[in-house]
């Protein structure tokens, strides 16, 4: 009997020493990659303020280049920090699960994106879809996607659905746009990863929105999967579980 609980021990001991491996593994990753995300903008900040000093006080279209690049930038580092925040509170933040109107948050995520929109989003949305969860999380999550699929459709329209189905609530995003190469799928919710990281440069992309997306569906038990085809679109879909009203 002594042997088999010190082997069990042994055993919780390994499993435990592996587990804190792996996560010691993926913060290191994370820093690693936080830091080269942001050392690019930075350099290029650097860069643009040296050009002013130079020659910016007597040539106005240098000075007008410069600060308009500067802002990109500083936007651009101001959201990757913002998307480390999120990430940070997601592992660490306990919620308790309250009884969430989904169709109102989409309808209010769509809403929010037509102002500003370069293409059409049409929505077909069934009515008073409840879900458990955090409703601010969960608004988040249709914010992920559908900015997504619009920064990534040039021509085209995105369009969103949300219906109830076998016990389960669907949300599905799908776009026109440049569509995703088949062997790269798998990749696309690992921290940091992009396709294309100078096209996701020019459109404002930082390779941490999917990964926070997944980690909030996951964390609601639910699953979110991706139909993508090159040049033609791609479609996210979530999938949660379905309350009752």
């Amino acid at each position: 009997m002594t042997i088999c609980v010190l082997q069990e021990l042994a055993n919780t001991f390994n499993q435990l020493l592996q587990q804190l491996e792996e996560q010691f593994e993926r913060e290191k990753s994370f820093v690693s990659n936080a830091s080269h995300e942001l050392r690019t903008p930075l350099t290029s900040f650097r860069g643009h303020l040296n050009l002013i000093k130079r020659w910016g006080k007597n040539d106005p279209a240098v000075l007008e280049t410069s600060i308009q690049a500067l802002d990109d930038e500083s936007n651009r580092m101001k959201h990757i920090l913002e998307q480390m925040l999120t990430i940070a509170r997601n592992e660490h933040l306990e919620t308790t699960p309250e009884k969430v109107n989904l169709s109102e948050i989409v309808e209010g995520v769509i809403a929010q994106f037509e102002a500003r929109s370069r293409v059409p989003i049409s929505a077909n949305l069934e009515q008073n879809v409840l879900v458990s969860g955090d409703r601010e999380q969960l608004r988040q999550v249709a914010v992920i996607i559908v900015e997504n699929a619009e920064r990534y459709t040039k021509e085209g329209k995105v369009t969103v659905l949300l219906k109830e189905a076998e016990n389960t609530v669907m949300l599905s995003i799908s776009d026109t746009g440049i569509g995703i190469p088949r062997e790269e799928i798998p990749k696309i919710f690992s921290r940091f990863y992009r396709v294309d990281k100078n096209r996701s440069r020019e459109t404002g992309g930082t390779g941490l929105g999917l990964s926070i997306a997944k980690e909030i569906v996951e964390n609601h038990q639910g699953k979110i999967e991706v139909e993508s085809e090159e040049a033609v679109g791609s479609t996210f879909t979530v999938v949660l579980p379905v309350i009752s009203g």
